[in-house]
């Protein structure tokens, strides 16, 4: 199969001679960094984008709009609360209550994994250890590279540190474990001009596309003595119900990702649904740090807890400070668009369960109401259908 890939992009290339770049290791990000970038209001309107491997290719963006700003920032690992579990990281990204661990080389910028105060939406400390780490970056980079990774993650806890209902199980384990699988292949397949919102020249960059396709498994065991480790995934995290049933199973992850010789931000990410006919996030290079920023309605309220979240078909969401009573769930698009609207009985140990219609793609907003129609939480979520 790479061979054939790789004939394809040279014939192709025979035809559409063109100058193309290499990206070098001085555009991996280091410590100190702050790289800057625009979550985009109108995804879909890139999904002429998807075209086919080749090179002299313009892709343009110009008609994407803001929905919100970002800054990842590059701190020293000693900064993060986890960093003893990362030995040898040089850098973490705080995002939320998750931390991540990087290290870098001359050849590789890799991630040694995350940390996070949830899993699955539940409020339990994860430790996603990379094992092998995950280079998410390679230089120099060039037209027709192909990279293939393999990495693992093993979460184990006792069963006394796992919240009452993530698991309905006939029996009473020791400890239970999530096992994550990830197969990670990238193309560099294309290469020529992306242009962004705003003004020339600023706007417009030479750039490589590298195509990333991520497989994803989950499953859950428990220990239950003499008989050792037992896989539940086959039933949903222990019977139906399970809050942890979403976690299981096996997800693909497409995602287009525009890389510059200079530029440390990545010109432009897009991710693509499942069918692979509709883009549902760009999030693409800040030019301009006066680009107008849409905030989500009530900003500044504690923070819903979605999962999954890129959700499919379905979401569940929390919010711990709320006391019980009905409250209105809103679901709408950064245009104001309402999707869902539904109300709901809430107590501190039932969360609101939610189908999502179908055609919903892209960023939305959830917002939580009481009675007396006052907003208690909000939370952004994004939808892959």
């Amino acid at each position: 199969m790479k061979k054939v890939l790789v004939f394809a992009l040279l014939a192709w290339s025979s035809l559409h001679a063109s100058a193309q770049i290499t990206v070098p290791a001085s555009t991996f990000p280091a410590t100190g960094d702050i790289l800057r970038y625009v979550q985009a209001a109108n995804p879909n309107i890139a999904v002429a984008l998807y075209t086919p491997p080749g090179g002299n290719q313009f892709w343009d963006l110009s008609g994407l709009t803001p929905a919100s700003n970002s800054e990842t920032n590059y701190r020293t690992a000693a900064e993060g609360v986890y960093a003893a579990n990362f030995p040898g990281a040089a850098m973490v990204v705080k995002s939320g209550t998750s931390e991540y661990y990087y290290t870098s080389s001359g050849t590789k910028f890799e991630l040694l994994g995350h940390a996070d105060n949830t899993v699955g939406g539940l409020p339990i400390v994860g430790i996603y250890r990379n094992q092998p780490i995950v280079a998410e970056r390679h230089a120099p980079l060039n037209m027709f590279e192909i990279y293939q990774q393999t990495s693992n993650n093993i979460l184990l806890w006792s069963y006394g540190e796992i919240p009452a209902g993530a698991l309905n199980l006939p029996v009473t384990p020791d400890s239970v474990r999530l096992r994550i699988n990830r197969q990670i292949l990238d193309v560099v397949d294309g290469f020529g001009t992306l242009r962004l919102p705003g003004a020339l020249p600023v706007s417009e960059f030479p750039v490589l596309r590298l195509k990333k396709t991520t497989y994803i498994t989950q499953n859950i065991d428990v220990k239950v003595p003499p008989l050792g480790w037992n896989d539940v995934s086959q039933l949903g995290g222990g019977a139906p119900g399970s809050q942890w049933s979403s976690l299981l199973g096996t997800d693909t992850i497409t995602t287009h990702h525009y890389f510059n010789d200079i530029s440390k931000e990545e010109i432009a990410v897009l991710t693509f649904n499942n069918a692979q006919n509709a883009v549902t996030s760009v999030v693409y290079k800040n030019t301009l740090l006066t680009t107008p920023v849409i905030e989500a309605p009530g900003a500044g309220l504690p923070s819903l807890q979605v999962y999954p979240n890129p959700a499919v078909s379905a979401v569940t969401i929390r919010c711990a400070d709320a006391p019980s009573g009905v409250y209105t769930l809103t679901i709408f698009s950064s245009l104001g668009t309402v999707v869902s609207e539904s109300a709901h009985l809430l107590s501190e140990n039932t969360p609101i369960q939610v189908a999502l219609p179908p055609g919903v793609n892209g960023l939305y907003f959830c917002r939580l109401e009481d009675g007396k129609g006052s907003v208690v939480g909000t939370s952004r979520l994004m939808v892959i259908q």
